[in-house]
C-alpha cells in the first residue's frame, strides 16, 4: 500500500477580494457610486521598465476597496483614494517583437451595505507601453587588417546608434563602414537608445595581420642518412593558422614520431623511413590569405655492396674488383682496396687486382657520407699435399652422437657415397642416425677447389644397436614408490623424481603433480650407449566444487542436482557418483 501526499494552498486574502469584483462590476444595491482616475501628467504612453503615478480621481463617500487592475495580470488594492504607481517590465523575448504595447488599466471600486449587497463601478483606460531599446550585434569573430568590419544590426526599438570600436574611435549610425589598421583583438561595443533609454552590447574582433609562412630545420643524423628525423619548428608569425604537407603522400615511407602530432600540429617531428626525396611545404592562412614556404630533403640512402665472393682455386689466382662488385646501392664516394697474403696488386678503385699465390684476404672500403662499409674476406688458395685421415673409428654404433671426421689438410668438403649421403654433411659431420645397421658406407673427401680437386674415400661400418622401450606410467600424487619398466637390463636411470638409479624407483611424492621425462641408458652388446626415454605422470588429488545450500520447490520432478548445485572437479574429467536421501541415480538425479 503507497501512502498519498496531499498539498493545500492558501491564496492571500487580498486576492480573494480582488476576485470577487471583476473589471466590468456595476452594481448599485448601496446607491450610485462613479469612479474616476488619471495618468499622472495626462500621460497616454509610458517607459517600459520605468514607474508611472495614477491618480485616484474618485469623489464618492464610504468606499471600502479601491481594486486597480493594470492589465498584465497583476493588480492592487487599496482602502482609500490614494494615488497608486506601477511598472510594466516587457520580457525580453518579447521586447523586439514590436515597439509598444498597449495595457487597459481598470479602476474597480466597491460600497458594502450587507453581508451579500454592494455597489461597485468600473473605469477603464488604455495606456501605451513604449518598447526599452535592444542592442543586437552580429560579425566575424575575426577581419583581416584594412578590410571593412561586417557588421550586422539587428537592434530593435533604436533611435540612436553610436558605436565604440575600442581603439578610441566611434562612429554613429545603424551600420557604419570601419575598418581597422593595426592587428590586435578589439572589443566593439554598440550603444542604442530610445525616449525609454538605451541598451549596450558588445563583441570581441581579432584583426589579423597578413600570414608569413616560415620555419627552422634540423636533421639527426646531420649527413641526412637514412632513417633521418627531422624537426620542423614553425617560425610563422602569430596570425598564421598553419598545416604542413609532406610529399610523398606515403605514410608507409614516414611518419611522427609522436602520435599526438598531425600536419597542423605547430611544431613537428617526422622520421623519414626510406632514402628519396621529400617535399615538406608549411602553408600559413588566415582570413587576410594564404603563403607558403617549402624545403626539400634528401634521405641518403646507407650503401650496401653485392660482391662474388671467389671459391678455393689451385695454386695461384689473380682477383679484380670487376669480377668481385656485382652491384652497389647507396652513397658511396669511393673504392679503397687492400689485400694481405698477395704477392701483388695493381690499379685502384673498380680497377684495382690483387695476385695470390698463398691464403689471405681481400679488404674493400666504400667511404660513404653515411659512414665507411668494410668488407673483408678470405681468398683461398688450394694446395696439392696428400689427404691423410686421423683417429676415425671403423665401427660406429648405430646409437652414436654425430661426430666430425677426422682429415687433413682441413678446408675440404665430405660427401656421402649412395646411401651414405644423408649421414655426412659438407663439413664432414657425420650423423648415422638415418643409416640401417649391418651396412658399410663410404665417405668422399674433397680438399681444394673443383678447379684442381684432391680426393680420398673413408669407409665405415654401423653396428647395429639394441632399441630401449619405457612403459609411460601415471601415479598419483599420494602414489608409493613406484619401479618403472623398461625392456632392457643393466642400465641406469635419471630424471626428476627418481630415488633409486639402478632399480628405476620413481617417488611421486618428491615432485609436485605434473609430467616428468625419465631416461634409461645401457651398454648393448656391441658397447653401444643406449638411451631411451619415458613420461611418468603424477596426478593431483580432485578437488569439487559446488554451492553450499540449494533451495527447492517441493514437486515430483527429477532435476539435474550436478547442473543446478554448479558442480564442477579440478582437473575435469574422472568419475563422480552421488549419494543421499533424494538422490535418484548415481549421476545426480534428485527427486
Amino acid at each position: 500500500m503507497k501512502n498519498l501526499l496531499v498539498l493545500f494552498f492558501v491564496l492571500p486574502a487580498a486576492a480573494g477580494i480582488a476576485q470577487d469584483y471583476d473589471c466590468l462590476c456595476v452594481n448599485d444595491d448601496c446607491g450610485d457610486i462613479l469612479s474616476d482616475f488619471s495618468i499622472a501628467g495626462d500621460q497616454s504612453e509610458v517607459c517600459d521598465g520605468f514607474e508611472f503615478f495614477v491618480v485616484n480621481n474618485t469623489v464618492a463617500p464610504d468606499i471600502d476597496q479601491y481594486i486597480w487592475y493594470w492589465g498584465d495580470g497583476s493588480f492592487q488594492v487599496e482602502t482609500s483614494p490614494v494615488n497608486v504607481s506601477h511598472i510594466y517590465n516587457i520580457p525580453d523575448s518579447l521586447v523586439c517583437d514590436d515597439d509598444k504595447t498597449t495595457y487597459q488599466i481598470c479602476l474597480v471600486i466597491v460600497r458594502e451595505c450587507g453581508a451579500s449587497e454592494h455597489s461597485c463601478h468600473y473605469t477603464a483606460k488604455g495606456v501605451n507601453v513604449i518598447h526599452r531599446p535592444k542592442a543586437i550585434l552580429d560579425t566575424d569573430p575575426q577581419v583581416c587588417v584594412n578590410d571593412p568590419l561586417t557588421l550586422t544590426n539587428a537592434s530593435c526599438n533604436a533611435e540612436t546608434y553610436t558605436w565604440d570600436f575600442g581603439n578610441g574611435e566611434t562612429a554613429t549610425g545603424p551600420e557604419p563602414v570601419y575598418s581597422y589598421d593595426t592587428p590586435g583583438t578589439y572589443t566593439v561595443t554598440l550603444t542604442v537608445t530610445n525616449e525609454c533609454g538605451e541598451d549596450s552590447t558588445t563583441k570581441q574582433i581579432e584583426v589579423v595581420g597578413f600570414p608569413e609562412a616560415a620555419f627552422d630545420l634540423s636533421l639527426d643524423p646531420a649527413n641526412g642518412c637514412e632513417p633521418v628525423t627531422a624537426t620542423f619548428e614553425d617560425l610563422s608569425n602569430q596570425w598564421s593558422n598553419t598545416c604542413w604537407s609532406i610529399l610523398p603522400n606515403d605514410t608507409t615511407l614516414w611518419c611522427f614520431t609522436d602520435t599526438l602530432m598531425n600536419l597542423c600540429t605547430d611544431d613537428i617531428s617526422v622520421l623519414f623511413k626510406e632514402p628519396g626525396l621529400y617535399d615538406v611545404t608549411l602553408t600559413a592562412s588566415n582570413i587576410c590569405g594564404e603563403v607558403e614556404e617549402s624545403t626539400t630533403i634528401e634521405v641518403l640512402e646507407l650503401p650496401s655492396l653485392d660482391l662474388a665472393l671467389p671459391g678455393v682455386t689451385c695454386d695461384e689466382a689473380t682477383i679484380c674488383a670487376s669480377d668481385l662488385i656485382v652491384a652497389s646501392a647507396g652513397a658511396i664516394s669511393a673504392y679503397n682496396w687492400s689485400c694481405t697474403g698477395c704477392d701483388s696488386s695493381t690499379g685502384s678503385g673498380q680497377s684495382y687486382c690483387a695476385t695470390f699465390t698463398q691464403s689471405g684476404t681481400m679488404t674493400l672500403v666504400a667511404e660513404s657520407p653515411c659512414g665507411d662499409l668494410t668488407e673483408t674476406f678470405d681468398i683461398t688458395i688450394a694446395s696439392t699435399d696428400p689427404i691423410v685421415f686421423g683417429n676415425n673409428p671403423t665401427d660406429i654404433c648405430a646409437s652414436a652422437e654425430p661426430f666430425f671426421l677426422e682429415v687433413s689438410p682441413p678446408g675440404g668438403v665430405c660427401t656421402g657415397i649412395g646411401t651414405a649421403a644423408c649421414a655426412v654433411s659438407g663439413n664432414c659431420e657425420i650423423d648415422v642416425s638415418c643409416l640401417t645397421p649391418g651396412n658399410s658406407y663410404t665417405v668422399l673427401y674433397s680438399a681444394g677447389s673443383f678447379d684442381c680437386p684432391n680426393e680420398a674415400s673413408f669407409e665405415f661400418f654401423v653396428l647395429e644397436a639394441e632399441e630401449v622401450l619405457i612403459d609411460d606410467m601415471i601415479l598419483c600424487e599420494d602414489s608409493p614408490s613406484t619401479a618403472l619398466t623398461v625392456n632392457q637390463t643393466g642400465g641406469v636411470w635419471s630424471g626428476q623424481g627418481i630415488t633409486d638409479t639402478l632399480n628405476g624407483l620413481f617417488d611421486p611424492t618428491s615432485v609436485p603433480p605434473g609430467e616428468y621425462e625419465v631416461t634409461y641408458q645401457f651398454t648393448d652388446a656391441n658397447q653401444c650407449e643406449v638411451m631411451g626415454a619415458g613420461i611418468v605422470t603424477v596426478e593431483a588429488f580432485p578437488v569439487i566444487d559446488l554451492v553450499d545450500e540449494l533451495d527447492l520447490c517441493l514437486s515430483d520432478v527429477t532435476i539435474d542436482l550436478p547442473a543446478a548445485a554448479l558442480f564442477s572437479t579440478n582437473p575435469l574429467g574422472g568419475n563422480s557418483t552421488w549419494s543421499g536421501p533424494g538422490i535418484v541415480g548415481p549421476n545426480g538425479g534428485f527427486n
